[in-house]
């Protein structure tokens, strides 16, 4: 009967002992866990970054090409409005001349 006792308490204490260590894992798994899923919000935050910092690029490559592009239009209606100015001012002249004194 002692024996029996004496088994029963050792049986307790290993069990109590493998419940401790899966406790013990359980701990271990949640904390890494844990550490696992910053790394991974870190990981994707700094993709984010990434393609965020891409498109900034992208936006100001496209601003630069639609400035030149519009730089490049006005210097060519000016070039346009000059060549038609040096054209046509002196009879231009005479006629707001002619028109004011004429009548």
């Amino acid at each position: 009967m002692e024996r029996v006792i004496k088994n029963l308490v050792e049986y307790d204490k290993r069990g109590r002992r493998l419940v401790e260590e899966a406790e013990e894992e359980r701990r271990s798994v949640l904390a890494h866990m844990d550490d696992y899923k910053k790394e991974l919000a870190k990981q994707y935050h700094e993709r984010e970054q990434e393609k965020v910092e891409q498109f900034r690029q992208q936006a100001q490559v496209e601003k630069e090409e639609a400035l030149a592009a519009a730089r490049a239009r006005h210097e060519e209606a000016l070039g346009r409005l000059k060549a038609n100015y040096q054209k046509n001012s002196a009879r231009w002249v005479a006629e707001i001349v002619n028109r004011c004194i004429g009548g």
